[in-house]
């Protein structure tokens, strides 16, 4: 009997991909701290390693640890960000011939062993620029752009029709807020109870699950053909030769519409995941001064907006375009991020967190390419 059932893999690489983005940020933050000022970063509910008054010595100290963690994020994304999308380009245009699991199974492998590494690093303290290798490694895998790409396509190729279509692409979006945010959630509280060694184990071992059941209990949804080319050349021909014969066989004005939707895809995951990251560190300091476990519910309201992304779908799909509906979700990502950066109470953080989580768009961004 075939097994088409997808969705448990989103699940648990959604929860694991969310709970360790937060956690390698403060792993990052601490070891510099620690490194910078020669004293043990505290992290509990009744002391606070921040300092508010500006006059205080320990405020520049604080400030120059955020500068540098955020350079070294900033340094870290970069050795994947680039990477990742163009492995992305590469096995995602290759899955009508190569099959939907190898854009499934390859980001697993490269988060196994990114949380393989960091269980490592946390253990014996190893030395922090090592982080860029590792990056750099697990972008080769495609990391979230390719699992994005992969999981959208074996949707798409299971639905009958343009509404099915639409229903499955809201209800896999649903599942990455939904999932996203539990797993926000549950790394402050873990990162409490077991510290960042066994967490990162935790995360391991989900990942491993999650391999197994791809390559073992999940049937692909395209019949496998000329995958193996004979060359290298021939290998890279035949994967630029689809993107090749859209741009040639489209009009002008469709071909400058491709290219300004790429444009608008790539632009949209590196401020995401990019700036996500700067949200920890932004918070960590003063005026926020926030713990583990308000780090993260933050992570976790900025995904919830996907339970009200669903339903704002399932309504206004009917009368609004897919441009319309993309339109809305960046419209609500720059307000959050506007309102975020002159955030200096957890309200107004956890306000602009919410209105800057991952609605819909871009889902529609990649059925739009």
């Amino acid at each position: 009997m075939k097994n088409f059932i997808v969705e448990p893999v989103i699940c648990i690489y959604m929860f694991v991909s969310s709970m360790e983005t937060p956690l390698v940020q403060q792993y990052i933050y601490r070891r510099l701290w620690e490194e910078t000022t020669n004293t043990t970063f505290i992290d509990n509910d009744t002391i606070s390693h921040c300092e508010l008054n500006q006059s205080n010595p320990a405020f520049l100290k604080q400030q120059e640890v955020q500068e540098k963690a955020s350079l070294f994020s900033m340094k870290k994304e970069l050795c994947s960000a680039i990477l990742s999308i163009l492995m992305a380009f590469i096995l995602v245009a290759n899955g009508d011939r190569c099959g939907r699991k190898w854009s499934l199974s390859l980001p697993l492998v490269g988060s196994l062993l990114g949380s393989t590494f960091l269980g490592f690093m946390s253990y014996f303290s190893l030395y922090l620029p090592l982080l860029f290798a590792l990056s750099f490694v697990t972008g080769l895998f495609g990391g979230m752009a390719t699992f994005l790409g992969g999981a959208f396509s074996y949707v798409v190729d299971l639905s009958e029709n343009e509404r099915q279509k639409t229903v499955r692409i809201a209800v896999v979006d649903l599942i990455f807020g939904l999932l996203s945010g539990l797993g926000g959630v549950a790394s402050g509280y873990i990162l409490k109870r077991i510290g960042f060694t066994w967490t990162f184990a935790t995360a391991s071992l989900l990942q491993v699950v999650n391999i197994v059941y791809v390559t073992c209990c999940l049937d692909e949804t395209v019949k496998i053909s000329g995958c193996q080319p004979h060359s290298l050349r021939e290998g890279i021909k035949d994967t630029f030769s689809g993107v090749w014969l859209l741009f040639k066989l489209s009009s002008c004005r469709k071909r400058a519409t491709i290219i300004l939707l790429l444009c608008v895809f790539m632009t949209y995951l590196f401020t995401m995941f990019g700036g996500f990251s700067l949200y920890t560190l932004y918070e960590l300091n003063a005026p926020l001064c926030w713990n583990a476990v308000y780090i993260g519910y933050g992570s976790a309201v900025s995904t919830s907006v996907s339970l009200t992304g669903f339903l704002g779908l399932l309504l206004l799909y009917r009368c609004l375009g897919d441009a319309c509906l993309v339109c809305i979700g960046i419209i609500s990502y720059v307000g959050g991020a506007v309102m975020a950066a002159f955030a200096n109470t957890t309200l107004l953080m956890f306000l602009g967190e919410f209105c800057t989580g991952p609605m819909p768009c871009r889902s529609y961004l990649l059925l739009f390419i």
